[in-house]
Order: C-alpha cells, then sequence, then structure tokens
C-alpha cells in the first residue's frame, strides 16, 4: 500500500508548518554550527602556528600533527552532526505527534538514542564509501541509490528503536514498498539543497560574509525541513508497510 500525490502534498505542507510553528528546532543546529566555526578557526590556527613542523624543523612530523588535527576535525564534526541529528529528531517527533516541541524532547532523544544512531552513522559511512566512488561511472544513480535506500534509517534507529542494520534493512523495505513518495522526498532533498546553494551563492557575489551568515541560516533551516518531511513520511508510512 502506497499513498496519493495529497498525501505526500499534506507532509510537506504540514512539516513547513510545524517548522514555523516550532523555530525553537533551529536553535540547536546554529549553535552548534558556530561552536563547530569556532573550533574549526581554533584548529587552523593550532595547525598554521605549531603543526605543520615538529621539533627541530622536520616537516613529517608536522606533516603527520597536521594530518591529526585535521583527522580530529572531522570527528568533531561528525560527532556535532551526530548530536544535531538527535535534537532535531525529537523535537520534530514530539511536534508531529503533538504539534509543540520544546527542547526537552531534544535532550530526551540524545540521552536514549546516541550510541545506536553513532553505530548507524558508521555503517551508513562505510556505505557511502562504497557508493561515492561508483558516482561517476553511474552517473549519479549510485549516490541517489544509496540516499534512496538509506533516507528513513535515522528515524528507523531513533523512533523506531532498531538496532543500526536493522534499521538500515527496515528503511529499505519501506523505500521499496513506498518508491515514488520515497523518490519524490529525495528529489525535494536535491532541489531544496540546490536552492538554497543558489541563494547564498547570490548573497556571497555581494558580500562574502554576508554570504557566509546567510549559507549557514538556509543550511539549518534545510536540515530541519527535511528531518521534518522523513519523520512525517517513516512515521506514516512504517505503520503502512507493518499493516502490508
Amino acid at each position: 500500500m502506497t499513498q496519493s500525490i495529497r498525501d505526500l502534498e499534506n507532509t510537506f505542507l504540514r512539516a513547513a508548518k510545524l517548522l514555523v510553528r516550532n523555530p525553537i528546532v533551529v536553535l540547536p543546529g546554529v549553535i552548534l554550527a558556530v561552536f563547530n566555526g569556532l573550533l574549526d578557526m581554533g584548529l587552523r590556527a593550532l595547525t598554521d602556528s605549531f603543526v605543520l613542523f615538529g621539533p627541530g624543523g622536520n616537516a613529517n612530523i608536522g606533516y603527520a600533527r597536521s594530518v591529526a588535527v585535521a583527522i580530529l576535525a572531522a570527528l568533531i564534526s561528525l560527532f556535532i552532526s551526530l548530536i544535531q541529528m538527535l535534537l532535531v529528531t525529537g523535537m520534530a517527533t514530539a511536534a508531529w505527534q503533538q504539534s509543540q516541541t520544546t527542547l526537552r524532547d531534544g535532550f530526551a532523544m540524545l540521552s536514549l538514542r546516541w550510541l545506536p544512531l553513532l553505530g548507524l552513522m558508521a555503517a551508513l559511512f562505510t556505505l557511502g564509501l562504497i557508493a561515492a566512488p561508483l558516482a561517476p561511472f553511474t552517473f549519479g544513480v549510485s549516490l541517489v541509490g544509496y540516499i534512496f535506500f538509506c533516507l528513513y534509517a535515522v528515524p528507523a534507529v531513533t523512533l523506531g528503536k532498531h538496532a543500526p542494520i536493522q534499521a538500515i534493512f527496515e528503511s529499505a523495505q519501506i523505500a521499496l514498498e513506498n518508491a515514488w513518495p520515497t523518490l519524490t522526498v529525495v528529489l525535494l532533498i536535491f532541489v531544496i539543497a540546490a536552492i538554497t546553494g543558489a541563494i547564498s551563492g547570490l548573497f556571497t557575489e555581494v558580500s562574502p560574509l554576508v554570504g557566509k551568515i546567510v549559507g549557514a541560516i538556509l543550511e539549518q533551516l534545510t536540515v530541519c525541513y527535511v528531518v521534518f518531511v522523513v519523520v512525517g513520511e517513516y512515521l506514516k508510512l512504517r505503520h503502512q508497510t507493518s499493516e502490508g
């Protein structure tokens, strides 16, 4: 059983209304983005000041330290993304169920499901390493397929309380049984990303600083809206899949 076009439109519209009604959902992402930016600037300054060259000007030691700092920065960014995903997913779930949400809903989800989501992100990262190199040879189909089959994996872990691998299988099952709505959501993600990128690019031509600020705000709004849509679809489609 799949849903009608009207059902899918209702998901998109209600997700937008819930986001407008609960703007606090954007707050964690903004704070985490600022924190991540400041941390990145600090790590870059650390690299520029003494990491590039080791004791006695040893370039090899300096290079090793530079790589270590880059890996550390990537791990911190991944951890921050995990925190944001849990906070927004928890708040989006509460908004769908009660029409209102608070930061408490996000922190409740964070405290309960951070470890399974960490395992899921490791699994998705591994799958992404397989899909990404194939993209040039498949004209991007491998990346679209990757997003298509894994679209509901995060809510399957956080809301469905599945283990990481089980969540990926459930996501793939829901996507296959509801192919066109899922593909529509995937295309929506690409369209929104393209539009926000174009808008921030226009502001960047006026002022690089303004462009960065606008781009960061649009990015957080996009992330929150996509999470609202995916959570809404998961709450709807998992029941249809289990009934089927």
